[in-house]
């Protein structure tokens, strides 16, 4: 089976890699590489899981001298990887990873309202409400002290932009731009940029 130290060594390299996927700045571009390898971090986390639980279980039930060909326990350990419900240590992180993904600013599914229709043709006429999303991009929360660039026009929460821009500073990053989808601009955020936008919590 795996030893203490190989998985210490594994757990520690998928920490690093999430780390640096936290640490990058999400482009329009690099969304799809981003989802990736977001995808594959789950899919190692939870494999390191269930070999963990599969190894430490065959170990205890194996006899000690006696041999076992390696097809059976090859066999043996892909069954109760199958079985095993083990979940992934850094699910916490991944789904937070998860959650800086942009949302769309307005929402695919419009919610109608249909009025009657007094004209010589009898149609009803049906109105298309657009709803805006109030999912701040940053954060993953509710936009709830919205805050608007003079440059893109994007709104963010202006407590989550400020720490965004704080971590990013201390840690020297070179770009922390709009986190929109499609958001042609390609300054830096700064809070001098922003401006209120209360009107925005009313759409």
């Amino acid at each position: 089976m795996l030893r203490d130290i190989d998985v210490e060594v594994l757990d520690r390299g998928l920490q690093d890699a999430l780390k640096v996927l936290k640490d990058t700045p999400l482009f329009e571009e690099a969304e799809e590489s981003y989802k990736k390898a977001i995808e594959e971090a789950a899919k190692i986390d939870v494999q390191l899981a269930k070999d963990d639980d599969v190894l430490r279980s065959m170990h205890e039930k194996a006899q000690n001298g006696v041999a076992f060909r390696i097809e059976k326990l090859r066999k043996q350990y892909q069954d109760g990887c199958s079985k095993s419900d083990a979940t992934g240590a850094m699910a916490g992180i991944i789904a937070n990873l998860r959650s800086r993904i942009p949302q769309p600013l307005v929402s695919e599914t419009p919610s109608e309202q249909v009025v009657a229709n007094d004209a010589a043709d009898g149609e009803d006429m049906t109105i298309v409400e657009v709803v805006r999303s109030h999912k701040d991009p940053l954060g993953g929360g509710l936009i709830k002290d919205p805050v608007k660039s003079k440059y893109c026009g994007h709104v963010y929460d202006r407590t989550t932009l400020q720490q965004y821009i704080d971590d990013n500073r201390a840690r020297r990053i070179a770009c922390y731009q709009c986190p929109y989808s499609l958001c042609r601009s390609k300054k830096n955020m700064d809070m001098r940029d922003m401006v209120d936008c209360p009107e925005f919590l009313l759409s």
